[in-house]
């Protein structure tokens, strides 16, 4: 296992226990599975984790939160309502753009209605298919339009 020193970004593996390794990315951390014996494999500069198949819930690769000042500096979004026709996002920071785009990467038109800190983007206009909504530089999400 390593250090963040270098690196925000990190592999973390959740295990069936609740708790939770996490790789560096920095580290360039390599993955393989081994069909015979039902292990993850994880290679980290030549240190080798392996972990039984059985016993791992999860993993995926995230933003790794470095300690407490800067987790006291995200701020959090909370989608607040979600119907076919509109999604309600609520935590926005001061005129931070709300882009709606296609999943070839192509930004679709949709109207937004601001308030505050919150916005609410209809999506009646958009055909059925899976979209992105990017929050500024911070955060993208998927949502699937049935």
């Amino acid at each position: 296992m390593s250090a963040y020193a270098d690196s925000d970004k990190a592999l973390i593996v959740v295990l069936t226990n609740g708790s939770e390794i996490k790789f560096a990315l920095a580290d360039k951390p390599e993955l393989s599975f081994n069909s015979s014996s039902r292990r993850l494999l994880i290679d980290v500069k030549s240190q080798y984790n392996s972990f039984e198949i059985d016993l791992v819930k999860e993993f995926y690769f995230a933003k790794a939160h470095v300690g407490i000042e800067q987790v006291l500096q995200e701020e959090s979004l909370v989608v607040t309502s979600q119907t076919d026709n509109a999604i309600t996002i609520e935590g926005l920071r001061n005129n931070e753009h709300v882009g709606v785009f296609s999943i070839d990467g192509k930004q679709m038109p949709s109207s937004t209605d601001y308030n505050t800190n919150q916005v609410t983007i209809s999506l009646e206009s958009l055909p059925k298919g899976v979209y992105l909504i990017k929050i500024g530089n911070r955060q993208t999400f998927k949502i699937n339009r049935k």
